[in-house]
């Protein structure tokens, strides 16, 4: 009877730390999997959000935008056509864009501006008057030329679904005609390929 009871004790021994460690590693690779399937899905979400932006960059390009009217920092009205002379880089945000994405492009815009000339740019915004404009240009020091446009520019890269809506670039010839239409991004890496072809646009012309 001692004999059976002591083997018993040993059989648990050897046992019981065996069951824990599977207990242990089960838990574990319960853990990897949740990450591998968080992982799947953000990818899936970013792979769909992608093709989203693609589908709404491709339907801009090579459109013509109509002659908007725009209204400049002395609250005149101004032909967007009379400002397109040659090639500029419009850069589109709304009051409702997320501020601090609205500043990372700034200070991209800045950089931009260094190499290209901050005449070649013109941001285009939507506050509701011409105080709140100025009011922006003097906070950010910008040197681009700024205009106010409330109204939509009719094109598929501005439909956004989202209740902030995101800033978008563009080129813009003397025929009105849109090309290298992009949504800015959140990682800088695509930001930087982007304006990287804006550069050598200003350098070759094509």
């Amino acid at each position: 009877m001692k004999r059976n009871l002591n083997l018993c004790w040993l059989l648990l021994l050897i046992f019981v730390p065996v069951l824990i460690y599977l207990s242990f590693k089960s838990r574990q690779t319960f853990k990897h999997y949740e990450e591998l399937r968080k992982d799947l899905i953000l990818s899936e979400y970013r792979i769909k959000k992608y093709v989203y932006r693609f589908n709404r960059e491709l339907y801009t390009e090579n459109l013509t935008l109509r002659d908007l009217y725009l209204t400049d920092l002395n609250n005149d009205t101004v032909p967007i056509k009379s400002l397109v002379t040659s090639s500029k880089l419009i850069y589109r945000f709304s009051n409702q864009s997320c501020s601090a994405c609205v500043a990372d492009d700034i200070k991209y815009l800045r950089e931009l501006g260094d190499s290209i000339g901050y005449q070649n740019i013109i941001i285009i915004s939507d506050y509701e008057n011409t105080r709140l404009l100025n009011i922006f240009r003097n906070s950010t020091g910008i040197n681009f030329p700024c205009y106010n446009f409330t109204g939509s520019f009719n094109l598929s890269i501005e439909t956004d679904s989202d209740i902030k809506k995101t800033p978008f670039f563009f080129l813009l010839d003397e025929k009105l005609k849109i090309q290298y239409a992009f949504l800015a991004d959140e990682y800088p890496e695509l930001n930087e390929i982007y304006f990287s072809r804006i550069r050598a646009f200003f350098r070759k012309g094509f």
